[in-house]
């Protein structure tokens, strides 16, 4: 794909902008396509990537004909952004069987819903440089939390295998 565009004389910047998505986005789209990984790419842009690869004689101009006849309206809707991003995630080579559980179980569910705002003020303070003496004691109290969950779910955990009482050797 990378080559027909450029034998076409598009720059990928420039394609982008017709689309509406980032740079980025645009080249792990490309990659998508070009590894034959078609499901994390838009529907809109997948059909424009095959309309360039499958058209004999296609120049520049029917590339642009066929995004403003196809794609100028194209929004990226808050929908498919998140769809793409969960799936380039699950997608990707560092996926936690624990995150993915998580994240089934977000969307499954509303029995997380309390704890959400936590985790993203957590998420959002955690990767700061400096932190406000209020941001610190957030930050200490999720900790807190955390270690009291584990402690927790550790001690559950060896009741339901029979294993309390017994000493360490």
């Amino acid at each position: 794909m990378r080559e027909k565009l450029r034998e076409l004389d598009i720059r990928l910047t420039e394609l982008a902008d017709y689309l509406q998505i980032s740079r980025p986005t645009l080249y792990k789209f490309i990659e998508y396509y070009e590894n034959e990984r078609y499901r994390p790419i838009d529907k809109g842009i997948l059909d424009l990537f095959r309309y360039i690869d499958d058209t004999p004689g296609i120049g520049k101009k029917n590339v642009m004909g066929f995004i403003i006849q196809n794609l100028s309206n194209m929004t990226d809707s808050k929908d498919k952004a998140l769809i793409r991003i969960v799936t380039e995630y699950l997608d990707g080579p560092d996926v936690s069987e624990d995150k993915v559980t998580f994240v089934k179980n977000v969307i499954k569910t509303n029995r997380l819903d309390d704890l959400i705002p936590y985790l993203n003020i957590y998420v959002s303070l955690s990767g700061k440089r400096s932190l406000t003496d209020e941001e610190q004691g957030q930050i200490d109290e999720f900790m807190r939390l955390k270690e009291k969950m584990i402690t927790n779910m550790t001690a559950s955990a060896k009741r339901s295998n029979g294993e309390e009482g017994k000493e360490d050797n």
